[in-house]
């Protein structure tokens, strides 16, 4: 709860959709070409569709106590997922997403990318690739004030999604030539609530550098004066 001192690591990884596959293959469509659907196996005269993956993802977190009060937390994630077989799109919730609470906290949930898209122009939630890096630098002003012990934080949030080389939305894939240009980054402070079993954190996010780009124009550095805030329970990583 605290993540004062120590680590945390976490590589993933896992593989869909084989199951409605073999059904289709050996069950439904034995001799007819596939069509990554198969009956819903329901009264309603409906069908399923299914998508085939690979996904994988590090996850790295460190926590280092500078002195008593003070506290140095960062985090380096990066992920990729691909799809195969007939249908070329992610399942919805096997995505990476970016913006929110617990990640670039300049965006609302969810919100930041693909690429250089902006949520106006997004036709597709989440994407195939992240990377994404955080820092964090937790203060203890008060202790035991009120019941609890208060802490300043500030905080830097870097990184991005972006589509992979099956998606049809061609303006928002990853490209080693240009992803640099499309890192996003926000910044900002919060107030931390620490008592003995939970955290309760407020956090102001602004955008520094938002990679968007609004028919024609790039958003780029410091183009927002208003913060993103967010509400949360336990530390945001």
């Amino acid at each position: 709860m605290k993540r004062n001192t120590g680590f945390y690591n976490e590589i993933s990884f896992e593989s869909g959709g084989n199951i409605p596959y073999l059904i289709e293959r050996y069950l439904v469509r034995p001799n007819a070409p596939l069509e990554s659907t198969i009956p819903s196996f329901t009264l309603a005269d409906s069908t399923l569709s299914y998508a085939r993956f690979v996904k994988a993802y590090v996850d790295h977190r460190q926590y280092r106590s500078v002195t008593s009060n003070t506290v140095v937390a960062w985090r380096a994630f990066a992920g990729t997922a691909l799809a195969y077989g007939i249908n070329p799109q992610m399942p919805l919730n096997r995505r990476f997403f970016a913006g929110g609470s617990n990640d670039i906290r300049g965006w609302p949930p969810l919100r930041l990318g693909p690429g250089n898209s902006s949520q106006s122009q997004a036709t597709i939630n989440g994407a195939d690739i992240k990377l994404a890096a955080y820092l964090e630098v937790r203060q203890t002003l008060l202790r035991n004030f009120l019941s609890t012990n208060w802490q300043l934080a500030l905080f830097a949030d870097t990184g991005n999604i972006w589509t992979g080389p099956r998606s049809e939305f061609a303006e928002s894939k990853f490209r080693f030539d240009q992803f640099y240009n499309e890192i996003a980054l926000g910044a900002g402070f919060g107030i931390r609530l620490d008592w003995e079993y939970v955290v309760f954190r407020v956090d102001a996010g602004y955008r520094i550098h938002d990679p968007a780009v609004d028919n024609g124009t790039l958003r780029g550095w410091f183009n927002s004066p208003n913060p993103y805030i967010h509400f949360g329970i336990g530390h945001a990583f």
